[in-house]
């Protein structure tokens, strides 16, 4: 084979997998910006039922809705926190790898420096021990507050109203070991 095809070759498989880098950067950023736009979202859904609940006399309802919205939002926000460590994994694990087998690259830690910075174990203990205790604090404990809140002021609870607080509480706790769980295994990876 050629000398001159084999570096055609290698650069165009670098163009396509620098093309896969950029893509992927994209879809990371776009999915940053939606992760983070949640909180806002949540916390704008927690002022608006509040406001609701307690603007109108004797209506507590809006207490019930809370729950489920929390849930929703929260399971949202992490389904896309897992995507966006699913392409930090494979950044470090499989792409910079095909890039440094294509350079012939094999006493160098790692291609995408800033990525590998951003995932260094110093940084990450403390960040994602904050940011456990926010999307707790954000998507299950405002929930679960709202149903005690619920509960404390309903003059009169039916088997109805307990069946739903249960059904909510369950859907919190669950949303609670989610995020233990996903953050949890992300401590033991170096992503």
């Amino acid at each position: 084979m050629n000398v001159f095809s084999e570096i055609k070759k290698r650069q165009i498989l670098l163009d396509i997998y620098l093309r896969e880098f950029e893509g992927l950067r994209e879809e990371i950023n776009s999915r940053i910006g939606y992760r983070d736009n949640l909180i806002y979202v949540t916390l704008a859904s927690i002022g608006g039922l509040i406001t609701y609940t307690f603007s109108q006399e004797k209506n507590n309802y809006g207490l019930l809705i809370l729950p489920l919205v929390t849930f929703i939002l929260g399971w949202m926000y992490v389904l896309n926190d897992e995507k966006i460590s699913a392409i930090g994994y494979y950044f470090k694990g499989k792409l910079s790898n095909k890039i440094k087998l294509l350079l012939e690259i094999f006493n160098h830690d790692c291609i995408f420096e800033w990525e590998e910075f951003l995932r260094s174990k110093e940084r990450k203990r403390l960040h994602k021990g904050f940011q456990i205790f926010v999307n707790q604090l954000t998507f299950v404990f405002s929930g679960l507050v709202s149903l005690i809140v619920f509960f404390i002021l309903e003059d009169c609870i039916s088997f109805i109203h307990l069946l739903i607080m249960d059904f909510e509480m369950c859907l919190q706790l669950i949303l609670f070991g989610v995020i233990l769980d996903f953050k949890y295994r992300l401590f033991g990876k170096n992503i």
